[in-house]
């Protein structure tokens, strides 16, 4: 049963916008083969319309998470909401190739920057301290379970009913959120929360504690969203050296990721609400020296049999994933709520732009690795273990950077 003092109906409400929303942000990824075979788009063309979703976020999250210092995150996150439902809608309409689709795409991407930092703004105003992991971390695994359906729903409603009608009926996600916010999210500050006269953005270079949580967010995603990226390639791979084929393979390894992230989004919350019982600190250097374990060990798996390979896949997804909402937390701890939402922004930026790098640096990897080694494609020799290597790096960061908050006596507050 859920216990209502961690998680009142404003909160699930909340959640559910954010879920709903999602379903909008993944969809083209699930739809992506059949739009590419209908607008006859190169790879590359392809890649930039779904880069187009992230990129709009990327911008977008700098003022909608700098603007909660100043306007109710209710208002918000109802605006982006109805903003996300709609470019998809306009998407469904009028996307007729390239071009339309990357200006359609990077204006849902900006509906969805509207929800996510101004959620967590939300919540640090008006749950306590000792409740406020396992809520954001129920507000975090909605995202995650969100992007799950949504590439899901988008892949299967459109091989189903068509790609424009699937978009069309998505789009019924965010707008039914944006009313389920205005009808549950509260109305006004916490009176614990009173707003404040915002302080000079150069408080927060001065917030050491502040520095700390915003290097270890880009640790995180770096791993992170270089594992989504690359994750079902790999077991593409490993599926087509078995023997399989490569549509089996393609659909086997899908089906794993998928998995993956709901096991991710696990993660999120039970990690997050052990972190109300337990050390933050210390749970963030727990995770991260095992996520830098598993990650690193998952290149290696190449030659291993198929279900070690799926058991060390879901180890690393969870632990790749477990300390987001753990690190969330902690900056609404160590940061002022009159400058907050500035931080939020900075914190968002930052962390989804070393996200963004991330696939990339895979890539470059791999194909570096490959080039050296051509023939090696067994066992220790297999160019993805380099590949991996450089996700696990990010956890190696992020570690040294965790030791060093835990060593500095900051205190996160009660």
């Amino acid at each position: 049963m859920i216990n209502r003092s961690r998680y009142p109906s404003w909160l699930l409400g909340l959640s559910a916008t954010q879920a709903g929303a999602v379903l909008v942000f993944l969809s083209f990824a699930g739809a992506l083969p059949i739009l590419q075979a209908d607008w006859l788009l190169s790879n590359t063309q392809a890649g930039i319309i779904q880069a187009a979703g992230q990129v709009g976020y990327l911008l977008a999250v700098l003022v909608s998470s700098s603007l909660t210092d100043y306007v109710l995150p209710k208002h918000l996150i109802i605006g982006g909401a109805i903003w996300a439902g709609l470019s998809n809608l306009g998407f469904a309409l009028f996307a007729d190739g390239f071009t339309s689709a990357v200006i359609f795409r990077a204006l849902v991407g900006m509906g969805v920057a509207f929800i996510y930092m101004p959620g967590v703004k939300l919540i640090s105003q008006n749950i306590p301290s000792a409740h406020r992991g396992s809520a954001v971390g129920l507000f975090v695994a909605s995202f995650t379970l969100g992007s799950a359906v949504s590439i899901a729903l988008g892949g299967n409603l459109a091989s189903i009913l068509g790609w424009r009608l699937a978009f069309a009926l998505l789009s019924v996600g965010p707008l039914a959120g944006a009313f389920i916010s205005w009808r549950t999210l509260p109305d006004a500050e916490s009176a614990d929360h009173k707003p404040e006269e915002p302080v000079p953005f150069s408080a927060l270079l001065n917030n050491r504690a502040a520095v700390l949580v915003i290097l270890l967010y880009m640790c995180h995603a770096w791993e992170v969203l270089g594992l989504r990226s690359w994750l079902a390639a790999y077991l593409t791979a490993v599926g087509v050296q078995d023997g399989a084929s490569l549509a089996a393979a393609t659909r086997n390894g899908a089906t794993v990721t998928g998995i993956a992230t709901m096991v991710a989004a696990a993660a999120t919350a039970s990690v997050a609400a052990l972190s109300d019982q337990f050390s933050r600190k210390k749970i963030i250097i727990a995770v991260m020296a095992i996520s830098l374990f598993a990650t690193s060990f998952l290149g290696f798996t190449w030659t291993f049999a198929w279900l070690v390979v799926v058991m060390v896949s879901l180890a690393a997804a969870f632990f790749a994933n477990a300390d987001s909402a753990v690190i969330s937390t902690s900056l609404t701890e160590v940061v002022p709520a009159n400058y907050l939402g500035r931080t939020l922004a900075i914190y968002s930026f930052l962390g989804f732009a070393a996200g963004s790098i991330s696939p990339f640096v895979f890539g470059a990897a791999l194909d570096f690795a490959s080039s050296i080694d051509r023939e090696a494609v067994n066992g220790l020799g297999s160019p993805w273990s380099l590949g991996f290597a450089t996700l696990a790096l990010g956890s190696l960061v992020g570690l040294v950077v965790a030791v060093v908050f835990y060593r500095s006596k900051i205190v996160l507050r009660e």
